[in-house]
C-alpha cells in the first residue's frame, strides 16, 4: 500500500496522480478486506461500519456514539449521522465515499462536525470498503476526535 502526502487544500479536489485527493490520500486495498470487529477500538478510537445490503445500516462502538453525542446503543440513521457534519466537510465526505465505492479504495478525511450536545469538533475518519466477491458491500473504519 503506497500512501502519498496530502496536497494543499487549494488544489483541485482530484489531482492528476492516481488515488490522491486534495484533502488526503486514498489507498487501494488488496483483495477482500477481512471484517475487523470492535476489538480494534481503544478509548480514543471508535470502530464503525455501514452495511449497504441492509439499507446503509450503521454499526458503531461506544466511542463513535460518544463522538456524535448519541445515546450508546441507539439506532442511528445514516442521514442523521451525516447531518452532524458541517456543510463543507459533509460535501467532501460524500464525494470521497462515492469515489471509494466506485473505485474500491479507502480514504481518510479530517472533517468538522457539530455533534449532538458536544459542540463543534474535528474528527479524523478512516474508511475502507468491505468487499464480497469483488463487489463493495459496505464501508468500515475508524473515527477519532482530533
Amino acid at each position: 500500500m503506497n500512501i502519498v502526502a496530502p496536497l494543499p487544500p487549494h488544489r483541485a479536489f482530484l489531482s492528476e496522480r492516481p488515488w490522491q485527493f486534495a484533502f488526503g490520500p486514498v489507498f487501494k486495498p488488496q483483495g477482500d478486506i477481512v471484517v475487523a470487529g470492535p476489538e480494534l477500538s481503544r478509548d480514543e478510537i471508535g470502530y464503525w461500519r455501514c452495511d449497504f445490503a441492509r439499507g446503509d445500516l450503521l454499526s458503531w462502538t461506544d466511542r463513535v456514539y460518544q463522538l456524535f453525542g448519541a445515546p450508546i446503543g441507539c439506532e442511528i440513521d445514516r442521514s442523521e449521522a451525516i447531518a452532524c457534519y458541517r456543510e463543507g466537510s459533509r460535501a467532501i465526505l460524500e464525494r470521497l465515499r462515492s469515489f471509494s465505492v466506485t473505485n474500491q479504495c479507502g480514504f481518510f478525511l479530517d472533517a468538522r462536525m457539530s455533534a449532538h450536545g458536544t459542540g463543534a469538533r474535528n474528527m479524523r475518519i478512516l474508511a475502507a470498503p468491505l468487499l464480497r466477491d469483488g463487489c463493495v458491500v459496505g464501508l468500515h473504519g475508524l473515527k477519532r476526535a482530533i
